[in-house]
């Protein structure tokens, strides 16, 4: 690069990296410099073959940084860059949960809805991947008047149950938009699940302080955990509560006298929630169940009984349990009870053994004569037929891998190296589990828009209704399903 610019240029080009931000174009740096626009042009051109600024775009610009020793350089903030090539725009989906921090999951794709039609719907701007969708001004405006950032500081600042009615209620207007726009399930599941943490851990900090628990012994010794598809990141529309508290035991006091203070807390945040939309749930698995209100050692002793009994009902709650999640509270109570389970279960192979011959019962609805096996109405059940064996395989792997991730596709990857899964295999177990998901969440969406409310919403396809080349990749999708157990039957003798 050629550095060397005369007084003048270097003047000019200080005016213009002043009076903007982030990003150049040929009318801004037109007007600071009172120039005409095809002088401004030639000026930008020669300031980046000199190595001071850099094209990302006809016309934009970004200024290269002092200390690089290149002007081939990443985008630092893809946020502002975006907004100004793709205007009007929306920063979408999990791109702006990332962005307001409202999420420790990091996605390398920025999703932008804009109004504009661009031709490559998938470009890569200085190593950066943009992901556009087309939408209508006035579904824009929507969501820009309900964004990312409204919501996640509506429920910060919640302080009363209508406040959080609402932000609940916005948290599923923006779940509808992004199913319309397209959005990837694993980010949508993602983002229905961050926000829902975000409302749940409001909701009991509030019931908490409201209870005078913050001047009480317990005061940071307890933690609110999240269970089944919230704590596996994978909530959708359609759910109810599956939660549990964990606590530490003040001196002076044993564990019945801590749930005493703490079932009644925990029954007003479990009414709470329901008031906000997640329903009950039907099974009791909620914090306000006394069996599901435990010391660390009690946990521990409940899990124990688990894994050496290996009862029907045991491996039933080990597949809901077992996916537990910080959200609120004392997270270290529950990281230690993490890795407490990694080093038993991985040394319980009889109990592994057993987590698999259970997972094999539910085998995928492939037919012999016929394409698929249909139950009642000619229906088949997506999420029990077709999710679940993907997500009891990865918790199985994840267990005996002693993985501490609860996302079924991360408890994948990451159990790969371990239990001798080549990458091809896990990452075509990976695309099946998530076209079934696009299917779920399509019929969400569709059967929404014909006005079931979501309290309502089933997992149930007909799959003659679905056009020929659904049919055929939702057979493969299911042809992966049975591969993998096969592995897993394999793997476990059975």
């Amino acid at each position: 690069m050629d550095y060397g610019l005369g007084k003048i240029e270097r003047n000019r080009l200080s005016d213009v990296l002043r009076g903007t931000k982030g990003s150049i174009s040929v009318s801004q740096a037109s007007g600071i410099l009172g120039v005409s626009s095809s002088n401004a042009a030639k000026m930008l051109s020669l300031w980046a073959k000199k190595g001071w600024v850099t094209r990302i775009k006809r016309g934009f610009y970004i200024p290269v940084p002092i200390e690089s020793r290149t002007a081939d350089i990443p985008l630092e903030d893809a946020w502002p860059i975006a907004e100004r090539l793709f205007a009007p725009c929306y920063i979408g989906g999990w791109s702006a949960a990332e962005y307001w921090d409202l999420t420790e999951q990091i996605f390398k794709t920025v999703l932008v809805l804009t109004t504009q039609k661009p031709r490559d719907r998938k470009p890569v701007i200085k190593g950066t991947s943009f992901l556009l969708r087309n939408m209508s001004e006035k579904d824009l405006f929507a969501l820009q008047r309900v964004g990312f950032r409204q919501i996640g500081t509506a429920i910060r600042h919640a302080r009363h149950i209508e406040e959080l009615q609402q932000a609940a209620a916005d948290i599923r207007s923006m779940a509808h938009n992004m199913m319309a726009q397209g959005v990837a399930p694993e980010q949508l599941t993602q983002f229905i699940s961050t926000f829902n943490d975000l409302l749940t851990a409001r909701v009991v900090e509030l019931e908490c302080k409201a209870s005078g628990l913050p001047g009480m012994q317990l005061n940071g010794e307890m933690c609110w955990m999240a269970l089944g598809s919230e704590g596996r990141f994978e909530q959708t529309l359609n759910t109810d509560q599956d939660n549990a508290i964990i606590f530490s035991l003040p001196e002076g006091m044993d564990a019945d006298q801590v749930r005493a203070q703490l079932l009644p807390v925990a029954k007003r945040i479990n009414e709470t929630l329901a008031l906000c939309g997640f329903p009950l749930c039907k099974g009791e698995i909620m914090a306000s169940n006394p069996k599901w209100c435990l010391s660390l050692e009690e946990w521990k002793r409940t899990f124990s009984g688990w894994i050496s009994g290996g009862s029907p009902e045991a491996l039933l709650h080990a597949s809901i349990f077992f996916d537990f999640r910080a959200l609120y509270g004392a997270h270290h109570l529950a990281e230690d009870l993490r890795l407490w389970l990694e080093r038993v279960a991985s040394d319980n192979s009889r109990f592994l053994h057993l987590m698999a011959e259970n997972a094999l019962r539910n085998r995928p609805p492939l037919g012999v004569v016929r394409d698929f096996v249909v139950g009642k109405e000619n229906t088949l059940d997506l999420k029990l037929n077709g999710i679940t064996p993907f997500v009891d395989a990865a918790r199985i792997f994840s267990l005996a891998a002693g993985v501490s991730q609860t996302n079924t596709i991360q408890r994948l990857r990451l159990s790969a190296a371990k239990m001798n899964l080549h990458e091809s295999e896990i990452e075509a177990w990976i695309n099946a589990l998530l076209f079934i998901q696009v299917l779920r969440l399509r019929h969400h969406y569709e059967s929404s828009s014909q006005g079931l409310s979501d309290d309502v919403l089933d997992n149930l396809i007909d799959p003659e209704r679905l056009n020929e080349l659904d049919r055929r990749i939702l057979k493969e999708a299911f042809r992966q399903a049975r591969k993998l157990q096969a592995r897993l039957a394999m793997e476990y003798h059975l």
